[in-house]
């Protein structure tokens, strides 16, 4: 498991930090993996850079991320007759594969840009946040502005955090 997923999966455990990435997802159509990214990564993003990773990922996203998250999505209403039980095995599974499909586009990420992570150091989280939210030119809420401070703040705890440094 690469140290990017490593820290992406401590750092969603978070129920303000996962409230945050999902109001920005669905708000303004970021993607959650390149706001991990930017807080993960130490070498600084510009909007460019973003661009460049943006085009990386968006293939993999669309063909495999973007089908099964709107099929488990599908599987979470009414679906006629399929036995309940049923349904709720499926969408877990479904979920696994979801999950799966996330991490593949974090190891392209994390290729793209080999040598991004190193202890100590680095621009701080919210510069790169910045350049990865900056590609959405829509004025930003409050409810923007909260879930990006919230996603500063995490990150700076746990880029500290001897776990996920490594």
């Amino acid at each position: 498991m690469g140290n990017f997923w490593s820290f992406s999966l401590e750092i969603y455990r978070d129920a303000r930090v996962r409230s945050a990435l999902l109001h920005l997802q669905d708000s303004r159509g970021a993607d959650v993996n390149l706001l991990l990214f930017a807080l993960w990564s130490q070498a600084p993003l510009d909007e460019d850079r973003v661009r460049a990773l943006e085009h990386e990922v968006k293939a993999w996203r669309r063909a495999a991320i973007e089908p099964l998250r709107a099929v488990r999505r599908a599987l979470g209403g009414a679906v006629g007759a399929a036995p309940p039980d049923e349904v709720a095995r499926l969408r877990s599974a479904v979920l696994e594969l979801e999950i799966d499909a996330e991490r593949i586009e974090q190891a392209i990420l994390e290729n793209a840009m080999p040598g991004t992570r190193s202890p100590g150091g680095g621009v701080p989280a919210a510069a790169n946040l910045a350049a990865v939210i900056g590609l959405d030119r829509r004025p930003f809420d409050e409810a923007d502005r909260e879930a990006l401070a919230v996603l500063a703040g995490a990150a700076g705890a746990v880029r500290t955090s001897p776990s996920t440094i490594a």
